[in-house]
């Protein structure tokens, strides 16, 4: 018979060569067979290593239907809702449910990928267990510049509210962290997360077992003003706009005066012709040394005002409010 004509694997007819065909036309069939397997993979320029598995998950994965079920100790992809894995070696990825993605390792579960985007958590892996730059650690808190909790991860607002203690991504995970330090909810199912609203953070005293009392207490004046100037002063001089309005006044009650007072005058002896000198000596005389009196009345006086006017004194740096939230899985 004629040499057939193919161009892919699938143009080519098993049943050929016919057994009558002759000799001579063995090298055409060879020929035939390497033109075929070039055309058909024509971007294999090296070797493949994958094995027949590998290829049937990737394309399972690729067509969105089941593959092989975790084969034997290597990796498998299963994509088709329902399905768990199949024994101590299988380690992979799978669907669980509709719209959930699931990794394996050695037969079990490890995580969980929901479609709200929350990641459920088997076994020793937790979420401790995901540290690297960037990744805020369950009990962590943030400024959050919207009103609206972000929707990739599980957080909840600083806001002094109360969430389950035993529900996993509903609070377990920061009630394992905090417990009742922040309140203990219901006593029972629930605890309170911390409250920040209308208060401003402030770095604890001893944090981290450092000394007590902080920087403020310490440092120089010079250094006081630099750092005062950059987010507030821990203190503060009032001046006069800042006092309250006040105008000394008051008045001098009726009283009296009195000048002198009993005394002992003498007079100087002279002679006949009364006059003094001499060496005459002094006598007594007799009576009471005059008093003089006047009374005072009743006056008023009245100071300058000092300019006070009640003004407000601000002890607040420039703050904008903002937003905290929580990661509490």
């Amino acid at each position: 018979m004629p040499l057939e004509t193919a161009s892919i694997i699938s143009d080519l007819v098993t049943s050929n060569p016919a057994s009558s065909d002759p000799l001579n036309n063995a090298d055409d069939h060879l020929r035939l067979i390497k033109s075929v397997v070039k055309n058909t993979f024509p971007n294999i320029t090296g070797q493949v290593t994958a094995t027949h598995l590998d290829l049937n998950a990737a394309a399972a994965l690729l067509a969105g239907t089941r593959a092989a079920v975790f084969p034997g100790a290597g990796v498998g992809i299963v994509t088709s809702p329902g399905l768990t894995p199949n024994g101590d070696s299988d380690t992979g990825l799978y669907s669980p449910g509709a719209n959930q993605l699931a990794v394996a390792v050695g037969g079990v579960r490890a995580l969980q990928i929901n479609s709200d985007k929350s990641i459920t958590f088997d076994g020793a892996l937790t979420t401790s267990s995901l540290v690297a730059p960037g990744i805020i650690p369950v009990g962590g808190m943030i400024m959050w510049l919207m009103d609206t909790l972000p929707t990739d991860g599980s957080w909840c607002w600083a806001n002094g509210g109360t969430l389950s203690r035993t529900t996993p991504g509903a609070g377990l995970e920061l009630f394992q962290k905090w417990g009742t330090y922040y309140g203990a909810g219901d006593g029972s199912t629930t605890f309170n997360v911390v409250n920040m609203q209308e208060v401003v953070p402030v770095g604890r005293s001893g944090m981290g077992g450092a000394s007590s009392p902080g920087l403020l207490s310490s440092i120089s004046a010079g250094v006081k003003t630099i750092i005062g100037s950059l987010f507030g002063a821990d203190q503060s001089t009032l001046v006069t706009a800042n006092l309250p309005p006040y105008t000394p006044a008051g008045s001098i009650a009726n009283g009296a005066i009195t000048i002198g007072g009993a005394g002992n005058l003498r007079e100087k002896a002279g002679d006949n012709n009364n006059n003094g000198g001499g060496g005459g000596a002094f006598s007594a005389m007799s009576g009471t040394a005059p008093t003089l009196t006047a009374s005072q009345g009743s006056s008023s006086f009245t100071g300058t005002a000092q300019g006070g006017s009640s003004t407000p004194f601000n002890n607040l740096p420039p703050s904008r409010v903002v937003n905290f939230i929580v990661r509490m899985a």
